[in-house]
């Protein structure tokens, strides 16, 4: 992959507690692909590689363009509180093309989108007592995808989505608070999931819904003397979520709608400072999925949910000249496409390192830095079957400001 990706943004103080923003990004990527059929279902006939499997390979590329412009007034209206304001338009086009390794015709496949979003977020304080409240509108208008420029009749939607939230925090000491949350949340049906034709190895599902969810959290905050602590329990609902099945009457593969999915999860989170420089933290997340075909139906595990997941690191900082950070990221196993041996991924542990230093500028706030991921070089199936992770990495760079 590669591309760029450029932003802009502007900020004006109309008084103290009052300012306009505007932010505007633009980003193009172009990456190579190729799909082989082992990787999502195996071969046909276990260790051989036939004719048959050969022929459902293919290679291709991916082009995308996106832009976003936001606009937002944050203004504090009256004592304690805080109020945003926002519009939004977000642009896609995206461009694929793709043949089968064996055949010389091209298929050029086109997907374009466009956004327009309005929010509102308020946040109100009455002594101990912190409230939340907000809500997006978007109009999400994805247009009818094309192949070699001829339009798939039918293909285009338009919904109007509206998304709230509610928060709230309450300080019990100047050290602990506890807090809770609701939320909702939409996926649309992308016309990449509902049509997929020309394939030799799925069909279309033009009546694939879209996807919704609403969560709920509740948490705790806490400050000792040698870092903070802090704890939360969440659920999430799925409805009609969308995931890769197989379609009953071709046995092909179909982008489907599971009834209803139910999430909970657990995390414990440790930011710490322990003096002298040394700065360590870490966190552990235990998260349950669970899919349900029907009401009353018994529940399977999510695919691509690793029930566990553990972070830790530690961060020297002596002085103001210098730090050293190193980083582990444990995630176990977890299944890709569907729950058998051939779509499950073994657990990995990925560590990073970067060392910086102030650079000796007159009158500029500046550092160079070295960063390694990935430093026992070991690579991990991360994403999908046979689709590796980065071997070690090294970054050079300087950072500041003028």
């Amino acid at each position: 992959m590669d591309g760029n990706s450029t932003t802009i943004g502007y900020r004006y103080d109309i008084s103290e507690g009052t300012n306009i923003r505007l932010n505007y990004r633009q980003t193009h990527l172009r990456q190579n692909y190729y799909f082989d059929n082992w990787d999502w279902n195996g071969l046909i006939t276990p260790n051989v590689i036939t004719a048959t499997d050969l022929a459902k390979a293919y290679e291709g590329e991916r082009d995308s363009r996106n832009a976003a412009f936001q606009a937002l007034l944050d203004t504090r209206p009256f004592n304690g509180n805080q109020l945003i304001l926002g519009v939004g338009r977000e642009t896609g086009d995206h461009k694929t093309w793709g043949k089968t390794v064996n055949a010389t015709t091209i298929t050029v496949s086109r997907s374009e989108s466009t956004i327009n979003s309005v929010f509102l977020q308020d946040e109100q304080r009455v002594g101990d007592l912190t409230l939340n409240a907000g809500v997006r509108n978007d109009r999400i208008d994805l247009a009818p995808d094309t192949v070699n420029d001829v339009p798939k009749n039918g293909s285009g939607s338009v919904a109007n989505v509206v998304n709230p939230r509610l928060g709230a925090r309450y300080k019990l000491t100047d050290a602990t608070s506890v807090y809770a949350s609701y939320g909702t949340a939409y996926v649309p049906a992308l016309n990449l999931y509902r049509y997929v034709q020309p394939s030799t190895t799925r069909v279309d599902n033009p009546n694939l819904k879209p996807e919704s969810s609403k969560t709920y959290e509740v948490g705790i905050n806490n400050r000792f003397g040698f870092g903070d602590l802090r704890a939360a329990l969440y659920h999430t609902d799925y409805v009609d979520k969308i995931t890769l099945g197989t379609d009953a009457a071709s046995g092909k593969g179909q982008w489907q709608n599971i009834a209803f999915v139910k999430v909970d999860g657990v995390e414990i989170a440790y930011q710490g400072d322990l003096g002298s420089g040394w700065l360590p933290y870490s966190n552990f997340t235990y998260t349950k999925g669970r899919d349900y075909a029907k009401e009353g139906a018994t529940g399977t595990q999510s695919i691509r949910i690793a029930p566990r997941k553990f972070n830790a690191g530690v961060t020297y900082a002596p002085n103001d000249i210098w730090s050293a950070t190193l980083n582990a990221r444990y995630v176990s196993e977890l299944y890709f496409n569907n729950l058998t041996e051939a779509q499950r991924a073994d657990a990995y542990t990925q560590v990073d390192c970067k060392v910086s230093t102030k650079l000796p500028i007159q009158g500029r706030d500046m550092e160079a830095f070295l960063a390694v991921n990935n430093l026992t070089g070991k690579k991990y199936e991360s994403f999908n079957k046979l689709e590796w992770s980065d071997g070690r990495s090294f970054t050079v760079g300087a950072s500041g400001k003028f």
